[in-house]
């Protein structure tokens, strides 16, 4: 089933798509929960596709389909670091 993830602020969680097409939260999975990010670090902006989205989008995170260009940004202070995914699977961690 396909996979996604949304994050606001301080905290971020992962969607599963369910038989019926609807987007439920993943909350009793270990490794999928919702969680908060450590200190002050924050989610400061997101793109999908070259475009800058709103808190609370979701990025499609799917193996079955090609999955659009994503880049989030992490502040904690005056350090930045991106994370881009590719849409093909592969994720890379870009200091600022």
């Amino acid at each position: 089933l396909p996979l996604a993830w949304s994050g606001t602020g301080k905290e971020f969680r992962f969607w599963k798509k369910s038989k019926q097409g609807e987007w439920q939260r993943v909350e009793k999975d270990v490794l999928l929960r919702s969680r908060s990010l450590a200190g002050d670090v924050r989610i400061g902006a997101l793109e999908i596709g070259g475009r800058a989205m709103p808190p609370g989008t979701m990025v499609l995170l799917s193996p079955e389909t090609a999955a659009p260009l994503f880049r989030i940004r992490l502040v904690s202070g005056e350090r930045q670091v991106k994370i881009a995914g590719n849409g093909l699977g592969a994720v890379l961690v870009m200091p600022r």
